[in-house]
């Protein structure tokens, strides 16, 4: 594998990322990715639709695979400048650039293209879209299914996550809790909005809907037709991330390891479910799963269109923007909420790695991740299993996008 350029941080990128920064949900250096609708995702270093798949070089760029409908594909693979993120719907995609403006090709939803919102966060649908704005409101464009646009566009709570399916939207406020606008026909709708937990993330796809509860627990609501829903609230396991699928849900769990339930007609689910590797990010379509590994590759399974699974599969170059997963990185440690001295020590070595990219030195800012691991494995009893396990995975993952020896 090999790093296309040197992540060196201009002013302009800083002042994007630390935009990003104000509002990015992350458990451990996870961007939470959810298929949704009839094919599409939530922003992340890597999404997948199904019949396409985008994933963020480690210098920023964009590389698709799959099925180029409207330039969807080639669009993004000829975009110039830098990116944090990338979502991608039925047929079009959609990136956050380094200044937190929102780019998209293809057959994108009205609106979407001209916004002048800067962006944190953002979701695509099969023809519609939602994304968390600095100012922490929802900003949705496209088709307004039974209310998932408009819905959401005149909320006046604060955000911090949305997650678009064809006929609803749910979003996490600020506050911990979920809000939900469209059909409810599964009660996709209406079990998350009765809900009374503190959730970190969530993800919906179809008429499925699922959450990342504060205790790392997962909870499902609506379609259960291919037990994707039974088998997520049995599991007893704790997770960092999960992401629906169009009949499958997959859960990225604190130790890194992948544990998906539902349909495995192309082998979605025992693919992941099989795999011994770490990772630090998911992403569930209808008909596959694609992820990024803590060594900064890509991974998937199931139904290839046009290589949106080969494609990815048979890359040797590395993903993730080293910039932002470090700010991933402390937003984790500090929503630990540890209260020792430990907290402080590890944002130190974050600071140190943001201060040596700045200044080109890719080796300085190598030593301080490196050092950054090395506390986390000593901290004994400061730290869980899990939360050591997730900072870790998180640093490795850093240290693979940089080209780390």
């Amino acid at each position: 594998m090999h790093l296309r350029n040197p992540v060196v941080p201009s002013r302009r990128v800083e002042r994007g990322l630390r935009r990003l920064r104000v509002g990015i949900l992350a458990a451990g250096v996870v961007l939470l990715l959810a298929a949704c609708g009839g094919g599409g995702s939530e922003s992340g270093f890597v999404a997948t639709s199904g019949e396409h798949t985008c994933a963020v070089h480690a210098d920023g760029s964009l590389e698709c695979w799959g099925d180029n409908v409207n330039s969807d594909v080639s669009g993004p693979n000829g975009a110039s400048g830098m990116f944090t993120q990338v979502a991608v719907g039925d047929e079009f995609t959609c990136a956050v650039d380094v200044d937190s403006h929102l780019q998209c090709w293809g057959n994108f939803p009205s609106g979407a293209n001209s916004s002048t919102d800067t962006f944190t966060q953002f979701g695509a649908g099969p023809d519609n879209a939602c994304g968390v704005n600095t100012n922490k409101r929802l900003k949705c464009f496209g088709t307004d299914n039974s209310g998932s646009v408009n819905g959401p566009n005149a909320s006046t709570a604060s955000y911090q996550q949305v997650s678009v399916g064809s006929n609803f939207t749910c979003a996490l406020k600020t506050t911990g809790r979920i809000q939900c606008w469209g059909q409810d026909g599964s009660g996709q709708t209406s079990g998350p909005n009765a809900s009374t937990d503190t959730y970190v993330g969530l993800s919906i796809e179809n008429n499925t809907a699922c959450a990342v509860k504060a205790s790392g627990g997962v909870k499902c609501w609506g379609s259960d037709g291919n037990g994707q829903v039974t088998g997520a609230n049995s599991s007893g396991k704790t997770y960092g991330a999960v992401s629906v699928g169009g009949g499958h849900v997959c859960g990225l769990r604190k130790t890194g390891r992948l544990l998906c339930f539902g349909l495995d007609n192309f082998g979605q689910v025992s693919g992941p479910n099989a795999s011994t590797d770490s990772f630090n990010q998911v992403s569930a379509a209808s008909e596959a799963t694609c992820a990024l590994k803590v060594d900064a590759s890509l991974m998937c399974w199931g139904l290839d269109v046009d290589d949106s699974i080969d494609g990815p599969n048979g890359s040797s170059d590395i993903y993730g923007f080293p910039p932002a997963q470090l700010f991933l990185l402390r937003k984790m440690i500090d929503g630990f909420g540890l209260r020792t001295s430990l907290p402080r020590t590890l944002d130190g070595y974050v600071d140190k790695a943001n201060a040596a990219l700045g200044n080109s030195d890719i080796a300085g800012a190598c030593k301080a991740v490196k050092s950054l691991r090395s506390t986390a494995v000593d901290a004994g009893g400061r730290l869980t299993n899990d939360q050591r396990a997730q900072i870790v995975n998180a640093a490795d993952g850093i240290r693979a996008s940089l080209g780390c020896s």
